[in-house]
């Protein structure tokens, strides 16, 4: 009986199968198919705790890294603040700046405005301004016209005075010269006689290869070649010694310049030439 009550426990021990079945016949056994049913539960949502476990690691994992991306962007948010700050600012230091020019703006508007009513004003003066000088344009055009005229009329007189005046100068000139050579011929007369000398001939106008000459007196020794300039020239001393040297004669021959106005400079040009001058 020992023997048998030992294998019973043994059996009941190790073999899990028979432990069962005396288990159902001692009406343990539905109690041991709910205890079953229980255990695979209990492995079915170990398993999901587990999942869950790995699932709320992960997601720890995750809420760190998001953590640590909120510090990050935290500090970014502090740094965006600082710099919205700085824009504040700069917009604050801006809206003073437009304020400013605003007033400006407004200033030069006014001073604009009242520069375009002076503009109104120069153009309505420049407009009465313009149609008097239309006027006057127009009254210059028949001045011109007048003037025209007169110029063509003073022209015309000028031409008739300057051949009047041409005459009168001739004429003086003709005057002052006879007047010199009358003046000239006494002294020359008293001269000669001076020199026991005597008159044979005298002649105007006498011609000679070089051109006319004013006066030619002969005497018994001398020939005397005379030209009368009322303001004699340089060139007048060359003609006259020119005319002088083509002149044939025997005789000594005399180079004679009279004249009313005698450059002092002439004086050392006839010596040169062997032209006597004589100043009345």
């Amino acid at each position: 009986m020992e023997s048998l009550k030992k294998d019973f426990l043994e059996l009941l021990e190790k073999d899990n199968e028979f432990r069962l079945t005396v288990m159902g016949y001692l009406g343990f056994k539905e109690i041991i198919d709910r205890l079953n049913k229980l255990d695979e539960k209990f492995d079915r949502q170990h398993e999901e705790i587990v999942k869950l476990n790995e699932k709320f690691d992960r997601q720890h994992e995750e809420i760190v890294k998001l953590n640590e991306k909120f510090d990050r962007h935290e500090e970014e948010i502090k740094k965006i603040w600082e710099e919205l700050k700085k824009l504040n600012e700069k917009f604050d230091r801006q809206h003073e700046e437009i304020v400013k020019l605003n007033e400006k703006f407004d200033r030069h508007e006014e001073e604009i405005k009242k520069i375009w009513e002076e503009l109104k004003k120069l153009n309505e003066k420049f407009d009465r301004q313009h149609e008097e000088i239309v006027k006057l344009n127009e009254k210059f055009d028949r001045h011109e016209e007048e003037i025209k005229k007169l110029r063509i009329d003073f022209e015309e007189q000028n031409r008739k005075n300057e051949v009047r005046f041409s005459r009168i100068e001739q004429t003086l000139g003709d005057l002052t010269e006879a007047t010199i050579s009358r003046f000239f011929l006494d002294d020359l007369k008293e001269e000669i006689r001076d020199e026991g000398d005597k008159i044979i001939s005298r002649k105007r106008r006498v011609e000679t290869p070089n051109g006319e000459v004013d006066l030619v007196v002969e005497t018994s020794r001398s020939l005397y070649i005379v030209e009368v300039k009322v303001r004699p020239r340089r060139d007048d001393i060359s003609s006259l010694a020119s005319k002088t040297a083509n002149l044939i004669s025997e005789k000594n021959k005399v180079a004679i310049l009279a004249g009313t106005v005698i450059k002092k400079d002439l004086y050392k040009v006839a010596e040169k030439y062997g032209v006597r001058l004589y100043e009345y």
